[in-house]
């Protein structure tokens, strides 16, 4: 079982990965302003872990990709105010997932809260950490 974790995590960092680099290769300025903060942090020498932490642009594409491209086809949340789901009240606190096949038509169940889902989202790169 350990080896099957093992693979699963490979190849979703894989995939993953991967998918980050499409995007930056279909948006060179933002690939080049990566490119810059990493060379201004890290510069020829090996990163560390610390470095990440003086990268927000590098931890906002990461995140972006995450966003546009999940390797992941379910989405946990808690709710932050009451909500009716589906005819139910659901109050604060309980937590809801959402998959991410059905995660538009379960949004428009959704009273009370005010949600767009695009159906094709462009990338949105962020200086936010």
């Amino acid at each position: 079982m350990s080896s099957a974790m093992l693979t699963a995590g490979v190849h979703t960092t894989a995939y993953q990965s991967t998918f980050l680099l499409f995007e930056l290769a279909k948006n060179p300025e933002v690939q080049e302003r990566l490119y810059q903060e990493i060379q201004s942090v890290v510069g020829e020498r090996p990163p560390t872990a610390q470095d990440l932490e003086a990268m927000p642009y590098l931890g906002g594409c990461i995140k972006e990709s995450l966003r546009v491209r999940t390797v992941t086809n379910l989405l946990a949340r808690v709710l932050k105010k009451d909500a009716v789901i589906h005819g139910y009240y659901v109050p604060a606190g309980m937590a809801r997932n959402f998959t991410l096949k059905t995660s538009k038509d379960d949004l428009k169940m959704i009273d009370n809260v005010s949600v767009t889902v695009d159906e094709d989202v462009p990338l949105y790169f962020t200086d936010r950490k």
